[in-house]
């Protein structure tokens, strides 16, 4: 059997042992990327800073048909903000 319950895994006492899960804030902003600007940041690579725990992620199609740039920040654990 598979039960697939995602961070409420824990919680919800749904299997018989402690995951030892933890969970960490994470600020994210995602910025729309016109179609004249799409060309020019369309190959860029991924940008990380392990320190702060940062990231810009190139344009990335979302659901909703537009590009957007992922910009986040927050704790991963190893990482001091």
């Amino acid at each position: 059997m598979l039960v697939a319950a995602g961070a409420f895994t824990d919680v919800c006492g749904l299997l018989p042992v402690d995951l030892k899960l933890r969970v960490f804030g994470r600020t994210v902003v995602l910025a729309h990327i016109d179609n004249g600007l799409l060309a020019e940041l369309g190959g860029m690579p991924a940008l990380i800073d392990a320190e702060p725990g940062a990231y810009i992620r190139p344009p990335i199609c979302y659901p909703d048909g537009r590009h957007y740039l992922k910009i986040g920040i927050g704790s991963c654990g190893r990482c001091r903000i």
